[in-house]
């Protein structure tokens, strides 16, 4: 029977002999990559929420508070807050993450992405009106309300330190984040009078989490990974002055990251990861004391 098939087939035959049991094999093995992944992001979404710290990795020191300063995201993810090396994901997931979401492909591209996100100052609108309302409190020693806060904007644009086309632009931003701020201090992220510092927290505390994948999926070395994190640690610890600062911080840049109408859901996963790390024991929040080098104005 064989041999009647082979006459038939004439080559053909070993071709599809020995490709169709190597076609099988490659069907079978992405089947199982795909139903581990699946599995792992499954336990991820199960322990999200929770603070898990990995006693093997550091839980003091400069990398331990870099590492801290993106404990939101880890929250959020399920994963050690500690863990700089990602272990927390599978390298098939960190090469898809990186790729969907950041656009990141290679080394290139993830140094690209890290030195976007620990820019010192952020220019975004939102950025900008955030920073000028700071270095008016800084000067006054009084915060305004949102018609002070629109003076602010419009004194910087007559003396040229903003373009006046970017007015209309800074004061919808100034109009959010006060929204968002009376929101916040309803639900205790931010003290009853008070606002956010800045929002760069949100772009550090993202590049904790992209040092980890990219140390993960093989875009950098631990040493790479480990600087981005001290880097970040840096940049908070300069423009914040405590953990609820920063977490405030962090919140508002994610809410304006999204449409307005997603906030209810973000907003609780932002709520509730503050009030975990201000409050748990397991909080590296808790056991770490925020340093105190001179604020950035």
């Amino acid at each position: 029977m064989i041999d009647d098939l082979q006459a038939q087939l004439g080559g053909m035959f070993w071709v599809i002999a020995i490709g169709a049991p190597v076609l099988v094999l490659v069907l079978v093995l992405q089947v199982a990559l795909k139903t581990r992944l699946k599995t792992k992001q499954l336990k991820q979404v199960f322990r999200a929420g929770s603070i898990v710290t990995d006693r093997s990795a550091p839980t003091t020191g400069p990398l331990a508070f870099g590492l801290a300063c993106g404990a939101h995201m880890a929250i959020n993810q399920g994963v050690a807050w500690n863990d700089p090396a990602g272990g927390g994901f599978t390298k098939l997931e960190l090469r898809m993450r990186p790729a969907g979401m950041w656009d990141v492909h290679s080394a290139t591209d993830w140094q690209r992405t890290m030195d976007r996100l620990l820019a010192e100052r952020g220019e975004k609108p939102a950025d900008l009106a955030v920073r000028l309302r700071r270095q008016a409190v800084t000067a006054t020693g009084v915060v305004p309300d949102l018609a002070g806060w629109h003076r602010i904007i419009e004194q910087a644009a007559q003396t040229g330190r903003i373009g006046m086309r970017g007015v209309p632009l800074l004061t919808r931003a100034a109009e959010r984040i006060s929204r968002y701020e009376d929101r916040f201090r309803a639900d205790g992220i931010l003290p009853p009078n008070g606002v956010v510092a800045s929002l760069r927290a949100y772009d550090w505390g993202r590049a904790v989490t992209m040092a980890r994948w990219g140390m993960r999926a093989g875009y950098c070395d631990r040493v790479a990974a480990e600087r981005g994190v001290l880097r970040a640690g840096d940049l908070c610890a300069r423009h914040y002055g405590s953990w609820a600062e920063l977490s405030a911080g962090f919140g508002m840049g994610r809410m304006l990251s999204f449409d307005d109408e997603d906030f209810p859901v973000h907003h609780v996963e932002v709520r509730e990861a503050h009030r975990k790390l201000l409050a748990e024991d397991a909080s590296p929040w808790r056991t770490m004391p925020w340093p105190a080098p001179a604020r950035a104005a």
